[in-house]
């Protein structure tokens, strides 16, 4: 019989084994959890995993269980997703600003928020040519920002700089605004809770306290149509539109799922 420090170490080795080699597409059956845990000196029997099983479930890892010719259990839920992970290692690989050693750390440790499939596909694929730094971008030093700045009037806190050949771009703590090189405001995009940008090509993307989006620079008029719709409605006394129906992020393409929780993949065997 396991004394409680084997226990306490089946339960961590459990929690890693799910969190590295499984994810939606990758799952692991009782079996090979009792393989895994042997290779590390620990004996498991069937009841004591699904215990433990239950306990990560209840500290808060969404495992899930699915019917193939055996039950297999898997980590459905992260903090990151795998998109949310493109558009982070994306944004590290093209900022200027990085050595490539840097940048190189950085991207290590944001792909292990991944299983080791996510992971290798991440470092697989690398960052495509329109989302590298434009030449522009690669000039833009902080004596240069700051010059910026002191040529622009702006009514609001300056959290994040970026900028290109056409402009420069300029995050508040509520909206992203666009300005052209000699002062005028060229657009103001609503983005609550922003805080910081990373301009990538013709993408430039933005994080805020709950997401991480991008804002298309290629079809800036649909975001001028929906910030002059969402002005016009505000005068008119009626209900706002929200401007966030025009930034195009991650998050707000995901469709919930009203039968989750009711399926045989969040039942235990």
């Amino acid at each position: 019989m396991p004394n409680v420090s084997e226990k306490k170490l089946k339960l961590l080795y459990l929690a890693r084994l799910l969190w590295e080699r499984t994810d939606g597409q990758h799952a692991v059956t009782l079996s090979q959890m009792m393989e895994e845990l042997e290779a590390k000196g620990i004996s498991a029997e069937r009841k004591s995993l699904y215990d433990d099983l239950e306990t990560l479930r209840r500290f808060g890892f969404d495992i899930r269980t699915r019917k193939g010719r055996t039950f297999e259990y898997y980590l459905a839920e992260r903090p990151f997703s795998e998109k949310d992970l493109r558009c982070l290692v994306d944004a590290v690989r093209s900022d200027s600003e990085l050595s490539k050693r840097r940048s190189g750390e950085l991207v290590k440790k944001l792909v292990e928020l991944g299983s080791q499939y996510q992971s290798e596909e991440l470092l697989r694929v690398p960052v495509s040519k329109d989302l590298k730094a434009s030449p522009a971008g690669e000039k833009l030093t902080l004596e240069f920002t700051q010059e910026l700045l002191s040529q622009v009037e702006v009514p609001f806190d300056v959290r994040s700089v970026q900028a290109d050949g056409q402009r420069f771009y300029l995050c508040g703590s509520d909206s992203i605004h666009l300005y052209q090189y000699d002062g005028t405001e060229e657009l103001e995009i609503s983005v609550p809770q922003a805080q910081r940008i990373q301009l990538a090509g013709h993408l430039l993307y933005y994080m805020t306290n709950q997401e991480i989006g991008q804002i298309d620079l290629g079809n800036l008029g649909a975001y001028a149509q929906e910030e002059a719709s969402s002005s016009d409605t505000g005068n008119s006394g009626a209900e706002p539109a929200s401007s966030e129906a025009a930034v195009s992020s991650d998050a707000s393409q995901e469709e919930s799922n009203p039968e989750a929780g009711s399926s045989s993949e969040n039942s235990m065997p």
